[in-house]
Formats: structure tokens, C-alpha cells, sequence
């Protein structure tokens, strides 16, 4: 089961290509190397930390435009685990593929992994403060691919962010959300 948070009007099985992501396809990649990548997260808390964990102050605007989505892989994928002891010695990876900026470092990376056969790469959520809770980025053709993730729920809808979670990001992190009417006094 994994978890993503998304603007509403945006379908939750999407792979974007824009190139501006940790393991988007990197922009020289054209024509059928091209690829899409959709980011989820093993917890809520993780999707929370990655769609929302940068943006302050926030407000319950960029709550209320949002929703979370509980899917699951449509069939066993196989994804290259960077979080695990062995990749410092194989292959020279450490935590600045998790949490570092040099997007371009990553998304060559995410490439290489990708041509070799895998079609996903697990890591670290670079937006917790102990790099504790991991993501997925998964990789598919680009644009909604309900082929290769299903909701979770038989009703096939995402939902609203719950209170709970709000809670758990207000008492752990101390993240606040305000009102959006606040900011334009």
C-alpha cells in the first residue's frame, strides 16, 4: 500500500515527465526513452512531508486543493532499493540521492536504473527531518496510467486529507495550517 497526496483535479495514477523531480526522466531523454515517474509514499505522514512539507506558511487553501490517495501496484514491480546498507559498497550510492539538490545527479541515476530494467527506485523522503520515512518513484509511460496502480478502496476515489493526519503533522512537526483569509489581512 502507498500513499500520495495530489490537487484534486489531478488523477492520482499520473506519471509526469517535466523533468524538474529527484527521478523525473532527465530532458535529454526523447521520443520512446522518455519516460514518466509517479511519486508515492509508504505512510501518509511521507506523502503529507513531500507534497506539502516545503510550503509555508500553509494554509487550509492548499489543504482544501488537495486530496490523498491509498494505492497499490497493479502487479509486483521491481525497484531498485537506495535506502538499503549494500548500495554504499555495490555502487557508490549514499543519502545525497535521497536528499540531495543535484537533481540532475538523481535523475541519471534514475534513468540508468530504469534502462537496466527497473521500474521504480525506493528512497528516503528527503522532507523528514531523520530521512525516516520512504518514498517510491515509480516509473510508467507518461501520463495517467491507471494500468499500473489501482486505489486501494473498491470505491476507486481519493479523499479528503483527514484530521487525523493534520493532527499527527501538527503535534510531531509542529506544522500549522492557518487560514487562508489570514494572509490577506
Amino acid at each position: 500500500m502507498t500513499f500520495r497526496i495530489h490537487r484534486s483535479e489531478n488523477e492520482a495514477a499520473y506519471f509526469g515527465d517535466r523533468g524538474i523531480y529527484r527521478f523525473d526522466a532527465p530532458m535529454r531523454l526523447t521520443g520512446r526513452q522518455r519516460y514518466g515517474t509517479c511519486y508515492l509514499a509508504q505512510s501518509p505522514v511521507g506523502a503529507f512531508l513531500e507534497a506539502l512539507g516545503e510550503i509555508n506558511p500553509l494554509t487550509t487553501a492548499h489543504i482544501d486543493e488537495r486530496v490523498i490517495s491509498e494505492l497499490t501496484p497493479s502487479q509486483p514491480y521491481r525497484i531498485a532499493d537506495l535506502t538499503h546498507d549494500s548500495v554504499v559498497g555495490n555502487y557508490g550510492i549514499f543519502g545525497d540521492l535521497s536528499a540531495g539538490d543535484d537533481y540532475a545527479l538523481t535523475q541519471e541515476w534514475g534513468a540508468a536504473l530504469q534502462q537496466v530494467g527497473f521500474e521504480g527506485v525506493q528512497y528516503h523522503a528527503s522532507h523528514h527531518p531523520k530521512l525516516d520515512e520512504m518514498s517510491i518513484a515509480l516509473f510508467g509511460p507518461p501520463g495517467v496510467n491507471w494500468s499500473l496502480l489501482q486505489y486501494l478502496k473498491d470505491d476507486g476515489e481519493p479523499e479528503p486529507i483527514y484530521r487525523s493526519l493534520l493532527e499527527e503533522m501538527r503535534s510531531r512537526f509542529e506544522m500549522r495550517v492557518i487560514p487562508a483569509t489570514s494572509l490577506a489581512k
